[in-house]
């Protein structure tokens, strides 16, 4: 019969038995593609294998789930410099700005009335009569 190992208990000899630790290390296997790691070949008992792509600037890694199956990730190097952001100009914007007021003084033109938004003004409150349409729909359509 055999006996648990409890590294509190002496064992016959006196001694504290200590529960030995496996070593874990990172194996990086070198692959030319993604088609490369999806073929290759795991170990079955569920330990991570990595695969890396130097090409592409890409890392694999493949490893059985929970339902037996083989999960394959895929990591992507992102050079910081590529998400570079742009701003628009102050002179674009006024330009832009400019084109807009432009349009909207042709539509007051054409129209006779005006077509500025009133979303920002505060002063305009909804009211029951006007909220909804009487046939239920909130939408107002002027002709």
């Amino acid at each position: 019969m055999q006996r648990a190992i409890n590294p509190q208990v002496p064992n016959m000899f006196g001694q504290v038995e200590q529960p030995q630790q496996m070593q874990s290390f990172i194996s990086a296997v070198p692959v030319t593609c993604l088609e490369e790691a999806k073929a290759a070949r795991i170990a079955l008992d569920g330990s991570m294998s990595v695969f890396v792509n130097i090409q592409d600037g890409e890392i694999y890694t493949k490893q059985l789930s929970m339902n037996g199956l083989a999960e394959l990730k895929t990591y992507k190097l992102v050079n910081p410099q590529e998400n570079k952001i742009e701003y628009v100009t102050s002179n674009d914007f006024n330009g832009l700005n400019q084109r807009v007021q432009n349009i909207e003084n042709f539509l007051n033109q054409l129209g006779g009335q005006q077509n500025e938004s009133n979303a920002n003004d505060a002063s305009i409150q909804p009211t029951p009569a006007n909220a909804k349409s009487s046939n239920g729909n909130a939408a107002h359509v002027r002709k």
